[in-house]
């Protein structure tokens, strides 16, 4: 990948010929050696598996973005379950030429977004044919970019699905399975790329959420708990005020009149 690819990209006026969220139970999900006519984008919103190319596999996990040339044949190879779901995209885009398939993993949710706002673009019965050309040329700029970028990290996985899953009950136990490593590893090698350990980073997210729905809605101090992820308001507000200094009462009444 280089500039060409880049300007390429930039000139284009690609059309989507399909674009759809399905999980693995769809019948829209096609687990036979197949092709299409098109270029594929695949984003694994959940769940990991693993392709078959002709020459080679593909193992994958959530987040990951796989891009398929046109012609190029590919099957998926994992259990038919709601436990992996996907974006897919199929671009009529001649002019912009691939030799081979592309995979990146997702940074801070960047892809996940053009995907999303595409989908839901494209689902909308006055969807704008010039909106839905800029988003993708946007999401092929930035696979492209993602491409020339070096591998994340374990801990740049982990902090993404801290993002994602934050109002989930989110254990070490999980993750460790999830990322298929060992706790004394994940642990050191976290505390070592952030300054904090695991459960800081995630009430960091959590609270940096609720200052958010604290100044921009109405919702009780008590709604605002259960809605970042946690299932004590009172252990929610403890932690907010170790984190913000004050408590979440307080700091809507500073927020208010502007102190």
């Amino acid at each position: 990948m280089n500039s060409d690819i880049l300007s390429q990209i930039a000139s284009s006026r690609p059309t989507i010929k399909f674009c759809s969220l399905f999980n693995g139970l769809s019948p829209l999900w096609d687990y036979s050696l197949h092709s299409h006519p098109y270029m594929e984008l695949i984003y694994r919103k959940k769940g990991f598996g693993k392709t078959a190319l002709l020459n080679d596999t593909q193992n994958f996990v959530f987040f990951d973005t796989l891009v398929y040339p046109m012609g190029c044949w590919h099957q998926d190879k994992f259990e038919a379950s709601e436990e992996n779901e996907a974006y897919c995209l199929w671009l009529d885009i001649p002019c912009v030429p691939l030799d081979k398939p592309i995979q990146v993993q997702d940074h801070g949710g960047r892809l996940e977004f053009f995907f999303r706002y595409i989908y839901e673009e494209y689902q909308n019965s006055t969807a704008s044919p010039e909106l839905l050309l800029q988003l993708t040329r946007a999401l092929l700029t930035q696979i492209v970019l993602f491409s020339q970028e070096k591998e994340p990290t374990t801990v740049d996985r982990v902090i993404q699905y801290l993002h994602v899953h934050m109002t989930d009950k989110i254990t070490l136990d999980e993750l460790v399975s999830v990322f298929f490593t060992s706790k004394s590893f994940l642990v050191k090698h976290f505390k070592q790329e952030t300054g904090k350990t695991i459960i800081e980073y995630l009430n960091n997210i959590r609270i940096d959420t609720a200052k958010m729905l604290l100044m921009t809605t109405t919702k009780s101090v008590e709604e605002i708990a259960y809605a970042v992820g946690y299932e004590s308001p009172k252990y929610f507000a403890r932690i907010f005020k170790s984190v913000v200094g004050i408590s979440p009462s307080a700091f809507c009444r500073q927020q208010k009149h502007g102190q």
